[in-house]
């Protein structure tokens, strides 16, 4: 399976570690797509109709991860689409928050990008074993 995915965070630094981590773990990938908030990650998914996964940030200025979850189960273009959400945050309350609102997964920041890929390809449905694994990956992190 080759995948879209829409990767959503305020920070600069964790849109390119998140893309690094993605790009090197072998993951079968047709696009990368960046957005700084969750308005943003709704204008890009406007014409991103092929998009198979997004990763979200949860706290995030102008509409916050909760909030883009909210609006995206409520559109019908959108609602089947698989979100994990990253967080620093570690109250199990806040992240109940996010599964009802219709989170497939979770990763809590910081996490080994082994963690990450296997939580990615999960939630993808792919067989770590069938999926390419790229020498480099663990030696570049």
């Amino acid at each position: 399976m080759s995948a879209n995915i829409l990767i959503v965070d305020d920070s600069k630094a964790a849109l390119f570690m998140f893309e690094k981590i993605i790009q090197l773990s072998g993951i079968d990938l047709t696009a990368i797509r960046k957005a700084g908030n969750g308005f943003e990650a709704l204008k890009i998914l406007e014409t991103f109709s092929e998009c198979n996964l997004i990763l979200t940030d949860l706290n995030m200025p102008k509409m916050d991860g909760i909030q883009l979850l909210k609006s995206l189960k409520a559109r019908p273009s959108t609602r089947e689409i698989p979100v994990i959400v990253i967080t620093t945050e570690g109250r199990d309350s806040f992240l109940q928050q996010a599964m009802e609102a219709g989170a497939s997964a979770s990763i809590q920041k910081p996490s080994r990008p082994e963690e990450i890929k296997a939580i990615i390809l999960k939630t993808l449905g792919v067989n770590e074993d069938e999926n390419k694994i790229i020498e480099a990956f663990e030696s570049d992190f």
